[in-house]
């Protein structure tokens, strides 16, 4: 198992480095992967991974790709809640539902402080 956790955590570590980067991740597949990604590490995993140090030398080299995954979490929760409100829902979807809510929250808790610590220190983010 450990094994398994150490692939995930590497290829979680391969996303942030190309939000780092000026690669082409303005289509919604990179962030469905992300997010997917995300939902697999253990809590601790993904504290550790996804420091507040990291961030910020993410927003600092590419402050559109760091607003752009925040807003595709965002729209990504807003879409859950619409699309489990419209259906009826087995155990399982409940579940996978419930797994995909609180990896978005873990996302938008960890990014957006430092989206305002960055605006507030004068930068423009757009």
């Amino acid at each position: 198992m450990g094994n398994t956790d150490s692939k995930i955590t590497n290829v979680y570590r391969d996303y942030l480095f190309q939000l780092s980067q000026n690669d082409d991740t303005s289509n919604n597949e990179f962030y469905t992967d992300f997010l997917n990604v995300t939902a697999n590490l253990q809590l601790h995993t993904f504290n550790t991974v996804i420091t507040n140090s990291v961030l910020r030398k993410i927003i600092c080299l590419n402050p559109q790709n760091y607003v752009n995954l925040l807003d595709f979490t965002i729209s990504n929760f807003i879409d859950l809640f619409t699309n489990f409100q419209q259906t009826q829902s087995t155990k399982r979807q409940v579940n996978f539902f419930f797994k995909q809510v609180i990896t978005s929250i873990r996302i938008i808790t960890k990014l957006t402080p430092i989206l305002y610590e960055h605006i507030q220190e004068g930068h423009t983010i757009l």
